[in-house]
């Protein structure tokens, strides 16, 4: 995998063939924004083409926030861009995230991270743990649990990001997740009902409204206007609390774009057999009212 060879140059800057690459292409700048060049070797032509993948997965840990632009750098827990989805201010230009902790670097500034975010960028950075040595910031890869790049998590997220029909890499991911689903030692109710949902055959109000005249495709519970499956299991209001007092409130960071599929395969990257199991099985729970 090309991209780990991309993670070891950054993680071992010291090594001769990190130094040899630096000084040749990226002498101003690092790997992760380093660009192809002029007259690149082999070997840059096949690090670079695995870039875009690394930039994709990886994102900033805030240490003491100093070397991370707030608008600008990855340091959000929110794929896929992990950046603040607020504009970015006229004034204060070029703002750091240490700009937004107190002076002892202890808390977050709560009124200041309010005044310039949204409210579904500061609630997002309010939760974010601090640093309580004054750590160095740290680039992270997201779907790992350590943090480190793992080949395994880098194919999945290369799978996931491949959307393009009659691709074979998506076919060989997707037969991938279902073998995961059958072999989860969970009961073939709970497999059934994750198939179910992941083809959009759950009797949702919006699946009954296309097929019975006159049934309302509305949520009974927040009203919305359109209950689907990704509205059950993770865009309704009661959802998302449930969601959040359970051990995958990571979950409620992750966008399937609409696709119930691509959700839960976003979730289950970084989780093992078990921690899976019990995510369907918490799945099933959430969205028992919609099984016929």
């Amino acid at each position: 995998m090309l991209a780990k060879q991309l993670w070891r140059i950054w993680s071992y800057p010291e090594k001769l063939l990190s130094r040899v690459l630096k000084a040749r292409y990226f002498p101003r700048s690092d790997v992760f924004s380093a660009s192809l060049g002029t007259r690149p070797s082999f070997t840059w032509r096949s690090v670079m083409a695995a870039q875009s993948l690394f930039r994709k997965g990886c994102r900033w840990r805030v240490g003491t926030g100093e070397h991370i632009r707030a608008w600008d750098d990855p340091w959000l827990p929110r794929p896929r861009s992990f950046k603040p989805i607020t504009p970015a201010p006229v004034v204060p230009a070029n703002l750091f995230v240490a700009d937004l902790v107190t002076p002892d670097g202890l808390d977050w500034d709560v009124v200041r991270v309010r005044e310039l975010f949204w409210p579904e960028d500061s609630e997002v950075i309010l939760g974010l743990p601090l640093s309580r040595t004054r750590e160095p910031d740290l680039l992270v890869w997201h779907y790992s649990k350590n943090g480190r790049f793992s080949v395994r998590s880098a194919y999945h997220l290369a799978c996931l990001l491949d959307d393009r029909p009659g691709s074979s890499s998506l076919g060989e991911h997707e037969s991938s997740w279902w073998r995961k689903v059958w072999q989860s030692k969970i009961p073939n109710k709970i497999k059934v009902f994750v198939w179910r949902a992941c083809l959009n055959a759950l009797p949702t109000s919006a699946n009954l409204h296309r097929r019975i005249q006159g049934f309302q495709a509305g949520c009974p519970l927040c009203c919305a206007e359109k209950e689907d499956v990704m509205h059950v299991l993770a865009l309704c209001p009661f959802a998302r609390q449930a969601w959040g007092l359970s051990s995958f409130r990571s979950c409620l960071l992750v966008s399937g774009s609409g696709d119930t599929l691509k959700w839960m395969q976003g979730v289950a990257l970084g989780l093992d057999s078990q921690e899976l199991s019990l995510f369907f099985f918490s799945g099933r729970c959430g969205g028992a009212g919609t099984e016929s």
